[in-house]
């Protein structure tokens, strides 16, 4: 999450800026089960971010939502004497509040005490069964879930039940009330695996004659029709023939004729879209390969673009790395090119890794932008951030969400194909991409793929190997936010792959 990174990266303006747009970030936490404070306190430089998040209310006792570790535990030994302090202090308020002989709670609304009323609306103190927190009616408090709220939740789902007790007796409505649990328990995984594999923005028209302009996202630019149509480029329609007898459309763009300081090269870029995407995606890129030299080839996943498939989703690369190998041999078999440099972005990105690690000779080089680790980490991330404020307080309310989390994963490892114990995705073959060069890029902007998934990769990959992380950039965003600087990148690993030169 933003907030998380401007914590780690000490950039006191970015967490104000952070927590003006959204304050319920305070109390989110990342994939690891960590808080924004928890992230802080860990670097000795972050006290004035400490001091910051604390005066918003962030609770210096909140444990980590797996490890069950408290800020001070992960403290640097500068930043501990604040956390304890804050503990203390927080401490102190606890033990007033319990020996107040008022036990009167205080509707939303009602005038307080004046010593109520003294009370900083930025405390440190945040408890999230705290009655009073909830009368304040604190935006920082919203990710938590509202007792009453709860209660009626309860209630309602409690009354059928109630009713089997009177009419069949309690031995029926107690098997029919553990029954139903477990049915809906997996029923919810499945459908949260469903909306994984078919997000808001996937679109597939099986039997479309030409890509449609709807859902076409800005940062395109408004490049959403074909090479010749928006660059005057011109491209020849292929079809490819991949696994399981699907059929994938592309555009092969043949490199310009030799000119003056820029030959015509003999390196094909298989340029490979992102999940609920298609080929559009690298074409606001396809001036640059094009002046330099290089032949391209983009083409749409199976299920997806113009492609054949039944609407079925996509496969986080399980599956689309046999369109990427497909698309590689094609270059090479079809086209003659001596060399292939497979270039993907997000579930493209994971894909050609995959696909790079499964046949050496078809791929000589992988570039990878805001690549997946494996897809159950992401799902697991986003469903974390969704939901993981509403079960980090009590312990029994963590272990059923790690049992709805593994759920999750489990129904999506199912319907994707993966078996985990093959070690099949990126983050388990990156590897073996060497000793072909690799390049991963992220940009510290993503809110869709955490920069750390890129970051994962690297420490796994081994050597050649390079890193780059955008600063500012969005998810896919990274030659929109810095072009020069991309290229330079890109073109650094393409002279690698050539052998003119290192990055």
């Amino acid at each position: 999450m933003e907030l998380h990174t401007a914590a780690a990266q000490g950039d006191l303006n970015a967490v104000k800026s952070c927590l003006a747009r959204a304050p319920m970030l305070l109390h989110a936490v990342d994939y690891e089960g960590r808080t924004p404070l928890h992230v802080a306190a860990a670097s000795s430089g972050n006290a004035a971010i400490v001091r910051f998040l604390l005066e918003r209310g962030a609770n210096p006792s909140v444990k980590t939502l797996f490890t069950r570790l408290t800020p001070s535990d992960v403290a640097h030994e500068a930043i501990k004497p604040l956390i304890v302090a804050a503990q203390v202090s927080q401490g102190s308020r606890n033990r007033q509040r319990s020996s107040s002989p008022s036990k009167k709670r205080v509707r939303p609304g009602t005038p307080t005490s004046p010593n109520s009323a003294q009370q900083s609306p930025h405390s440190p103190h945040i408890d999230s069964g705290s009655e009073n927190i909830i009368a304040e009616n604190k935006v920082e408090s919203t990710e938590i879930v509202n007792p009453k709220t709860m209660r009626k939740v309860i209630i309602v789902v409690l009354f059928p039940f109630v009713t089997l007790i009177f009419v069949n007796g309690l031995v029926f409505a107690l098997k029919f009330l553990l029954v139903t649990s477990v049915f809906y328990f997996l029923v919810v995984g499945y459908f949260v695996s469903e909306i994984t594999i078919r997000p808001p923005w996937y679109h597939h028209h099986p039997g479309a004659l030409q890509l449609t302009a709807k859902g076409c996202p800005e940062y395109w630019e408004g490049k959403i029709c074909d090479p010749l149509t928006d660059y005057e480029i011109p491209y020849e329609d292929v079809t490819i023939h991949s696994t399981e007898g699907y059929r994938l459309s592309g555009w092969y763009v043949a490199a310009p004729a030799a000119r003056r300081g820029v030959p015509r090269r003999d390196t094909c870029l298989v340029l490979v879209h992102g999940g609920g995407r298609d080929r559009r995606a690298w074409l606001r890129h396809l001036p640059m390969f094009h002046k330099q030299g290089y032949s391209a080839l983009l083409f749409d996943f199976r299920e997806h673009g113009l492609s054949s498939g039944n609407c079925n989703g996509f496969r986080y690369g399980m599956k689309e790395r046999f369109d990427v190998l497909a698309a590689a041999r094609y270059a090479k078999e079809q086209r003659g090119h001596a060399k292939v440099v497979a270039i993907g972005t997000s579930v493209g990105g994971s894909s050609v890794i995959m696909a790079a690690a499964l046949d050496r000779s078809a791929i000589d080089g992988v570039i990878a932008e805001n690549a997946i680790t494996t897809c159950a980490m992401l799902q697991d991330y986003i469903i974390t951030n969704l939901f993981g404020g509403y079960f980090s307080r009590h312990w029994m309310s963590v272990y059923f969400f790690n049992a709805f989390r593994l759920t999750c994963s489990a129904w999506l490892n199912i319907r994707i194909g993966n078996k985990p114990s093959k070690h099949c995705q990126a983050l388990h073959c990156v590897k073996a991409i060497s000793p072909r060069p690799v390049l991963l890029m992220h940009g510290n902007s993503d809110e869709v793929v955490p920069t750390s998934h890129s970051e994962q990769l690297y420490r796994a990959a081994c050597e050649p190997k390079s890193l780059w992380i955008c600063d500012g950039a969005f998810h896919c965003g990274l030659y929109n936010k810095m072009p020069e600087e991309f290229e330079r990148r890109v073109f650094g690993l393409l002279r690698q792959v050539e052998g003119e030169g290192e990055q």
